[in-house]
């Protein structure tokens, strides 16, 4: 039986898992064939994306010329980084303290290694919740009709 602490850890490595490999859809233009998350609350994030290459990335790797295509991709993932670490930061709560990115070719994997810093995030919701509201105050006269 699942308690509902395993439920929760779940759910949240289910989101990032397809968060994270939207977001390589999106860029590379292929998802990967598959996406997993795996989420040790207080101290780290992994997520391992497996097939992420696509057939002319693959070709390029199968004749030995895959090492440009691994710094060309672990250099986006370096570029990238405030994106996946805001997924892992809103999807688990907890602030990031270090990004590694690293891809192997010969196995088409990616894997992405967020440490967490052990404390929550800062939380954002008042002031985002703030911004989304009108500026104009109680004090200020109504807008002429045109």
């Amino acid at each position: 039986m699942v308690d509902h602490h395993q439920q929760v850890v779940e759910a949240i490595e289910g989101r990032i898992a397809d968060c994270i490999g939207e977001i390589q859809a999106e860029y590379y233009g292929i998802a990967p064939r598959k996406a997993e998350a795996h989420y040790l609350p207080g101290k780290l994030v992994t997520v391992v994306l497996r097939e992420t290459f696509t057939k002319a990335e693959q070709r390029l790797i199968a004749h030995g010329h895959g090492e440009p295509l691994r710094e060309g991709r672990e250099r986006f993932q370096r570029l990238s980084e405030d994106q996946f670490v805001s997924v892992i930061e809103q999807e688990t709560g907890e602030r990031v303290s270090t990004f590694v990115s690293t891809t192997h070719l010969e196995d088409a994997v990616a894997i992405e290694v967020f440490l967490l810093a052990g404390r929550h995030r800062t939380d954002m919701a008042a002031f985002e919740h703030a911004q989304a509201l009108p500026t104009a105050s109680s004090h200020d006269p109504p807008s002429p009709e045109p």
